[in-house]
């Protein structure tokens, strides 16, 4: 078992062609193969969940400038713009107009963007600060950060080569995220940002039952069955008819993060009240598999 994580160049280099490995060997792993492969991949993200006909936010990946500069000429916009890596809302852009849209490109195709965008985690950690000592840390380091980038950024280097654009739903003040442990899921409601679009890394969260679209909590547990997979998380948000809409999956989440949910679904939608522990779910899941 290994929370291998995206920001870390050890894990970054290697972690994903390990556990493979060790799956192709016959042997039991979390994140299995089926959870992991995606993971902080939002270009085979695309590919996967569109293979399968989940509902995903619209999403086009280019590998050539000219296609996307034309493609640009006959979209409209807002558009969001990310990298294939990135959590927490960073390496995600809201692009307003055709301008800044070809601005995004040309930079795509010529010298990239950082794997690490020092001026967003500066702004991340200001948001956040609230005078404990761990916070007063975490924003001496990012202010460290602008004159010394991370050992991550240094030997991954900078994203180019394609560009990624998905389609913006309006008018959300909010997404749903649902995690799914083999068949059993629950879900918070992340509030945005204040001034913002985004609503990852927020930090406000309702917990609540009944603050959950429970079509989510449906659309999840049928495409983690259909994925294969042993965990899988995914956020939604709404479009302009009130349908949900996946725009990113991943393996891994801070259970501790979930303790105060009240309850979870199981496969027939049907709910079971009570706290657990889903680190232990995914233990239990992997003796019995």
């Amino acid at each position: 078992m290994w929370n291998y994580h995206h920001t870390l160049a050890k894990d970054a280099l290697f972690a994903k062609q390990l556990l493979f490995a060790v799956n192709q060997s016959g042997k039991r792993t979390f994140p299995d193969i089926n959870s992991g492969w995606h993971f902080d991949d939002k270009v085979g993200q695309k590919y996967l969940l569109e293979s399968i006909g989940a509902p995903i936010a619209q999403t086009w990946v280019f590998y050539d400038k000219k296609e996307a500069l034309d493609w640009i000429e006959n979209t409209d916009f807002p558009k969001v713009f990310k990298l294939r890596g990135g959590a927490g809302s960073s390496n995600v852009k809201l692009i307003q107009n055709h301008a800044q849209a070809v601005r995004f490109v040309k930079r795509a195709f010529g010298r990239g963007f950082p794997s690490y965008d020092k001026i967003e985690d500066l702004k991340e950690n200001v948001r956040r600060f609230d005078w404990s000592k761990n916070s007063q840390i975490a924003l001496g380091k990012s202010v460290r950060r602008l004159y010394m980038s991370t050992r991550f950024a240094r030997i991954i280097g900078s994203q180019k080569g394609y560009a990624l654009f998905q389609e913006f739903a309006p008018n959300n003040e909010y997404d749903i995220r649902v995690i799914t442990i083999g068949d059993r899921a629950f879900a918070i409601k992340r509030m945005v940002r204040s001034n913002d679009f985004r609503a990852s890394g927020s930090g406000n969260i309702l917990y609540d039952k009944n603050e959950i679209d429970e079509r989510c909590v449906k659309i999840a547990l049928e495409t983690t069955e259909k994925l294969k997979a042993l965990c899988i998380a995914y956020d939604f948000v709404f479009n302009k008819d009130n349908e949900p809409l996946i725009v990113e999956i991943n393996y891994g989440f801070d259970h501790k993060a979930y303790f105060p949910c009240p309850g979870y679904w199981d496969q027939k939608l049907e709910w079971h009240e009570g706290r657990f522990n889903s680190a232990e779910w995914i233990v239990e899941l992997l003796i019995r598999k």
